[in-house]
């Protein structure tokens, strides 16, 4: 779609001005994340876990964890966020 000297995709349209669009997107995108940190995401959302429920990682820790910043989590930081969701440590690419 062009204005005169702007231009934009009709998604980038609709996705500035219709919160439908945008809603079906997101979910579209994350569910089709296959990332270590989409699937923390995702589980901790399912249990309506917040961020700041992992004590003693840092929510802000997690957050990168979730949107793949961080590309190798320790160990110990991974068992901290599978007993937190309930889960085995090598269950959670699963979700």
């Amino acid at each position: 779609v062009a204005f005169g000297q702007y231009e934009a995709s009709v998604d980038a349209i609709l996705y500035e001005y219709d919160p439908d669009f945008r809603r079906r997107r997101t979910k579209e995108r994350l569910k089709s994340e296959q990332t270590l940190g989409a699937a923390i995401r995702r589980l901790r959302k399912q249990r309506s876990l917040r961020r700041d429920d992992f004590k003693p990682l840092a929510a802000k820790t997690l957050a990168r964890i979730e949107q793949g910043i961080v590309k190798s989590v320790h160990a110990k930081t991974l068992q901290t966020i599978a007993r937190i969701l309930g889960v085995k440590p090598e269950e959670i690419q699963t979700y």
